[in-house]
Parts: C-alpha cells; structure tokens; sequence
C-alpha cells in the first residue's frame, strides 16, 4: 500500500472532520458509548492546526490517518517520565481506519 502523508491544511479540515467523527464513531461502537462521539468542531481542528503540525495520511485520495507532531508539552503528557531531551517531539491526536491498518 502507497500512503502519502502530507501536511494538513485547511482546505482539509472538513474532510478530517468526517474521518475523525467516523473513527469516533467505530470506537464508541467497539468500547464504550459514551467515548466522545461528536465533540470535534472545524474550529477545533482549526486550533490544533495552530498548535502544532497536522499531517493527513492518503490512500487514493482518502484521508486513512490522521496525526499531529508539537514541539509543545500536551497538559495530560508528564515529561518526567520520558528521556530528556532538547527539542522534544510530542506525537497526540493520531487516528487510522482500521480498514488501512
């Protein structure tokens, strides 16, 4: 399989947006209703694009994954128990159909 893995712009946040609410909707169905269905907002995605790089992963055209790398601290990661580094890389808000894994 060819995946390209390009960065996020905003001409792709509404297709993300839909990927993201399917892949939601998968793991509430597979683990818990109440895992969050539906609290992703364009404006959201928006934020995130701020806050870090976006990167979509395509297959044929479709985003199949979904990942943001930040060199900024997420407020639930504590470094403490991570080797010390520099310019640390922080990976968060990954996602995969599981179709393409």
């Amino acid at each position: 399989m060819r995946l390209t893995l390009p960065p996020a712009n905003a001409r792709d946040v509404l297709e993300l947006m839909v990927f993201c609410a399917a892949i939601d909707g998968n793991l509430a169905h597979r683990f818990s209703e109440g895992y969050g269905v539906g609290r992703r907002t364009e404006r959201g995605a928006l934020a995130a694009m701020e806050h870090g790089s976006g990167f979509v992963g395509r297959f044929r055209g479709r985003i199949v994954a979904s990942l943001t790398l930040s060199t900024r601290n997420p407020w639930a990661i504590d470094a403490r128990y991570f080797d010390p580094s520099e310019m640390p890389l922080y990976l968060t808000s990954m996602a995969v159909d599981p179709r393409h894994c």
